[in-house]
């Protein structure tokens, strides 16, 4: 199985764009998503981790500043994000390799976890990719917007010319973890940070929305979710267990 034509041809200059708003908005997301990923593997360290889907390599870059795992692997379909990769010279990084987007040259178990970071809403075949992802990973953490709102259409409209194709709520992404017989071990919701809102919306509004989604998520999460897109953080494994 291999990533399609139309798919490839998006990827292979995905991070080559020059845009400051855009490259600021990744900017923000790995900042954020490595804050998410403590949160649910609170004073947690790792030996060996993988990041499919590496982007840019700036979550990667955070995650070997804060010292957070021994050995990082990453793999990225996009040929401009492995030369980004490469150009950050990441202490800890000890592969960077092109992935076809299904099939990983690893052996089975290899990695203490996988971290698929704002991925899989790309991903055209999502069983295969996340089965794949179970075979070389003890266990998984995955991300993605909760895009599945009252206002899908606009979402679909908006998001489809950066390659959304997949759009969750936080019950449709735990359904598709158990239908790949994966045991879901933490599921979180997140608001945005405040930056990442001023950076879309500006100052005022941004902070505005910053403070309403964070107390709407807090007093009413069921509906928070139906009006506002957050991001939803999953802990997946096949069969281990994680000693807190």
């Amino acid at each position: 199985m291999q990533l399609s034509s139309n798919l490839k041809k998006l990827y292979d200059n995905y991070y080559n764009e020059g845009k400051i708003d855009l490259q600021t908005k990744r900017d923000l997301t790995a900042i954020q998503s490595v804050k998410n990923f403590k949160k649910l593997f609170p004073n947690k360290r790792f030996n060996k981790l993988l990041d499919i889907g590496a982007g840019d390599g700036n979550t990667l870059s955070i995650l070997s500043q804060e010292n957070l795992v021994d050995e990082l692997t990453a793999i990225e379909i996009s040929i401009s994000g492995i030369n980004k990769i490469k150009e950050k010279a990441i202490p800890n990084l000890v592969k960077v390799e092109l992935f076809d987007g299904y099939k990983i040259m690893e052996e089975s178990t290899s990695f203490d976890i996988g971290i698929a970071l704002h991925v899989l809403e790309h991903v055209e075949h999502e069983r295969v990719f996340i089965s794949e992802i179970a075979r070389v990973c003890k266990y998984i953490y995955i991300e993605v917007p909760l895009e599945d709102t009252f206002s899908i259409e606009k979402a679909i409209l908006v998001s489809s010319k950066y390659g959304h194709i997949n759009f969750y709520r936080s019950s449709t992404l735990k359904a598709l973890m158990e239908s790949c017989d994966l045991k879901v071990l933490r599921l979180n919701v997140f608001s945005h940070s405040k930056e990442y809102e001023i950076l879309l919306n500006g100052n005022f509004s941004g902070t505005l929305r910053y403070i309403i989604k964070k107390l709407f998520l807090y007093l009413y999460p069921k509906l928070a979710t139906f009006f506002f897109t957050y991001t939803c953080g999953i802990v997946v494994t096949n069969n281990h267990k994680i000693n807190n």
